[in-house]
């Protein structure tokens, strides 16, 4: 069976299933998920846990023999199972379904795997053993409801600009929200209402962003956002050559999705070719709609301008020259002085 996050709760109240397999970009709610479930299943008995993680295909002959093994300890076993690969090998594929045919009624086996696509997991979701929850960042309104919610949990009284205020600050990273949060209950009694003001003070080293987000704000034309991660990038003394990178990479995969556009190969065909993931082919799909091969082939002479920048004396100016780059990227025009490449 497959349910999002939300629906969890629910689903464990009726029964606690064999097996989870928790998936989506979200790593905060992947591991609310986590203890959601292990919290359930501790209401109703001990359990010894063990961890596990997948790297080699070998490993799940180890995961096997744990789930069939019996604890010396307590009656029940939990196996808490992490992997960070895109996909359930072959070997993965077949020890799970051989366990679930015979399934040890005393172990519970919860695996982590946020880099799984869902379509690659459909054949272990379409059975009755199996719960795969679905862990997928909010949406904007979502998450405002979200932090109100936790702000009351916590026992915070809040003025009404708060929720959004934190939002703005961690840009929806829930993590990020979770700790701010956390921190403002441990700082402030019950009984202080939490203004505006008294919330920046938790919220100014917050707003830290994984150049990967970067990489999708242009993908999704976000120009306000790509600006402010690379400005924190370069507070924090990030190598300007690993930005470039995977701005070049981003200009030479739209000029690739291009050449196989023109040769009238259906999109979704073409990101299968250059491995993109599924669950990314909307939004390459929309960058690709504003990017002209004229703009692109401009861009990818400015990423050649950059690196030159970057090995000589001229290197002061390289974070202006990719706010450019990524701002071009945004708004599928050429910005600043890549106009002059």
């Amino acid at each position: 069976m497959q349910i999002n996050h939300q629906a969890l709760a629910q689903q464990l109240q009726k029964k606690i299933a064999p097996l989870y397999l928790l998936i989506g970009q979200d790593i905060y709610l992947i591991d609310d998920a986590l203890t959601t479930i292990k919290s359930s299943i501790k209401k109703t008995a001990e359990y010894d846990e063990r961890i596990l993680n997948i790297q080699a295909p070998e490993d799940w002959n180890t995961l096997s023999e744990e789930a069939n093994s019996y604890s010396l300890f307590t009656e029940n076993v939990l196996l808490n199972v992490y992997t960070d690969k895109k996909s359930i090998d072959a070997a993965g594929k077949k020890m799970l379904l051989e366990y679930l045919k015979n399934v040890n009624s005393r172990c519970c086996i919860i695996i982590r795997a946020p880099n799984v696509p869902a379509k690659q997991v459909l054949w272990l979701s379409s059975l009755d053993q199996t719960i795969m929850v679905i862990s997928y960042p909010l949406r904007a309104d979502a998450m405002k409801n979200w932090i109100s919610t936790q702000l009351k949990k916590n026992a915070i009284t809040f003025t009404p600009q708060v929720p959004d205020l934190i939002h703005h600050y961690t840009q929806g990273n829930m993590l990020a929200c979770a700790q701010v949060i956390e921190k403002i209950a441990l700082s402030n009694q019950a009984t202080i209402l939490i203004d505006t003001k008294q919330a920046l003070e938790h919220l100014s080293d917050q707003c830290e962003h994984s150049l990967y987000e970067l990489v999708d704000a242009c993908l999704l034309g976000q120009s306000d956002k790509a600006v402010q991660i690379l400005r924190q990038s370069a507070n924090n003394k990030t190598e300007p050559t690993l930005v470039l990178w995977m701005l070049t990479q981003e200009v030479r995969v739209h000029l690739q999705l291009n050449h196989l556009n023109q040769q009238r190969i259906d999109f979704k065909t073409a990101t299968s070719q250059l491995k993109i993931w599924p669950q990314r082919t909307n939004l390459y799909q929309l960058s690709s709609k504003r990017l002209s091969n004229q703009v692109l082939q401009a861009l990818l002479h400015y990423c050649q301008s950059i690196d030159e920048q970057i090995k000589s004396s001229l290197n002061v100016f390289v974070w202006n020259s990719l706010e450019n780059l990524a701002l071009s990227l945004c708004l599928g025009q050429l910005v600043g002085d890549a106009c002059v490449i």
